[in-house]
């Protein structure tokens, strides 16, 4: 999807988030290849190799990554301009927690 501009899937982006290195090694591998910045949330067992950004959590917890997501989306909002530096989201972190249980469940 990132490295194959024939697909036509193909996305071309700026940025790759990655929630686990291990898991997502092909992501991880397929942006630093293209030259795109990885962010990537790691814990102890990850390593740091190709990865631009490391932000230290718990990668594996479903309630640590719902806040994560959280906070990403409500931080990217405020600095689009499309929500006030004290507005909350109109949703609420349990609800990023909801959602994410829904999927798995599905």
């Amino acid at each position: 999807m990132l490295t194959n501009p024939a697909l036509d899937i193909f996305k071309d982006v700026d940025v790759v988030i990655i929630i686990d290195p291990i898991l997502d090694r092909n992501a991880l591998l397929g942006a630093y290849r293209t030259g795109k910045i990885t962010i990537a949330f790691v814990d102890t067992n990850n390593s740091l190799g190709y990865i631009d950004i490391a932000i230290p959590v718990n990668n594996r917890g479903a309630k640590s990554l719902a806040l994560l997501y959280y906070i990403i989306a409500r931080e990217y909002l405020r600095n689009r301009g499309l929500s006030s530096k004290r507005e909350e989201l109109p949703v609420s972190y349990e609800e990023f927690m909801e959602k994410g249980l829904e999927e798995e469940e599905e």
